[in-house]
């Protein structure tokens, strides 16, 4: 597909009830379209792995058009600059999430958690937190000191963390616990020492929450 087709698709499928219903969560509906993510899914399967489109889209301001984007986009041809660009565009967890699950095919991946990670901005330091989640679920090459250490970011920083920053933490808590029984009783410790907490989720977000599965010696 040409960049004037992809357009073209996304307006054609634009949904005005979807835009009225972010409206109603006090979220910012300025260049929202209101495209379902399964046309968007649909439409990027007929684009295929390109970083030129991707780069076009973001640019056109339409937020519909920067999350096709992220499923389109080739993370090897994405730069430490853009990647840095983009993570300060993020507005919401989808955003976010789907993000994430791009950059962590990068090569400058760890570097960029790096810094994302004690970022005072809420998408930002959640993208790190999702991408430690993608890379524990993806990549088995890491060692488990890399793991330990965020695990014990999680234990320290936790109770302070702002809303979507703790329900990612626990997307990649549960990640790591999975990868082996060393770490799994680890995270089991912090669960623990976590105690009871509170993420808030908007009704009707379309945000998937998440929860602390249950791990043996441990719990929520």
């Amino acid at each position: 597909m040409q960049f004037e087709q992809v357009i073209a698709e996304l307006r054609k499928h634009g949904d005005k009830r979807a835009v009225a219903a972010r409206h109603k969560l006090g979220l910012k509906t300025d260049n929202y379209l209101g495209v379902e993510l399964n046309k968007i899914l649909s439409i990027a399967g007929k684009i295929g792995k390109n970083h030129k489109i991707a780069e076009q889209l973001r640019k056109t301001g339409i937020r519909d058009a920067a999350l096709l984007s992220f499923f389109v986009d080739d993370p090897k041809k994405i730069s430490v600059a853009e990647a840095n660009i983009i993570v300060r565009s993020l507005d919401y967890p989808d955003m976010s999430d789907a993000f994430s699950k791009v950059v962590i095919n990068t090569p400058h991946i760890f570097d960029l958690v790096d810094e994302w990670k004690d970022s005072s901005k809420e998408m930002i330091k959640r993208a790190a937190y999702m991408s430690v989640h993608g890379l524990a679920g993806n990549n088995h090459k890491i060692e488990d000191d890399y793991f330990l250490e965020f695990l014990s970011r999680i234990e320290r920083e936790f109770g302070y963390s702002k809303n979507w920053v703790k329900d990612s933490m626990i997307h990649a808590l549960n990640s790591i616990s999975m990868r082996n029984g060393s770490l799994k009783n680890r995270a089991a410790c912090v669960i623990k020492n976590i105690g009871k907490f509170k993420v808030e989720y908007q009704k009707s977000s379309g945000i998937i929450p998440a929860r602390l599965i249950e791990i043996e010696n441990g719990g929520n």
